[in-house]
């Protein structure tokens, strides 16, 4: 079981573990299982947390080398009163409609020039990218893994 509501109880305590999350229904996800880092170290909850996918993930808003995560709440927009819950709700969100962000590629965000191809490839030719979304997530998602219970607290 995975508890996500509770902070770690020590100040300047290294929290960080994966988290595995269900691909939305209806997107080429779906039926996929995608391991998702989040640290929760480096000034949480004032800071935002750092998560990247440990799954490969061909999406506009992911790093599909890195697993970087382009989400306006990890950066500029996070607020100490989000939570990891909000924040892992706002990432299924964006995996089931994508939103190409091109602030993604400025320095010190985690995307290379190389991920700009997801990007182009999703407004020029959706299908295309489509088609390599499921085959992606066909051969690296963690479909054998059962998702554990998640505790509000």
């Amino acid at each position: 079981m995975f508890d996500i509501g509770r902070r770690p109880k020590t100040p300047g305590c290294a929290a960080r573990r994966p988290y595995p999350r269900n691909g939305p229904a209806g997107t080429p996800y779906e039926g996929g299982i995608f391991v998702i880092d989040i640290d929760l170290s480096d000034g949480y909850p004032m800071k935002p947390p750092k998560m990247k996918f440990d799954t490969k993930v061909w999406h506009p808003n992911v790093s599909w080398q890195t697993g970087a995560i382009c989400l306006d709440i990890l950066g500029d927009e996070w607020s100490p009163a989000l939570s990891i819950l909000k924040v892992l709700v706002t990432l299924q969100s964006v995996l089931a409609g994508p939103e190409v962000d091109l602030s993604c590629w400025t320095p010190g965000r985690g995307f290379s020039d190389a991920d700009a191809v997801v990007a182009q490839e999703y407004e020029t030719d959706v299908e295309k990218w489509r088609q390599k979304a499921c085959a992606g997530m066909e051969s690296v998602s963690y479909t054998h893994l059962t998702l554990p219970t998640i505790l509000l607290v």
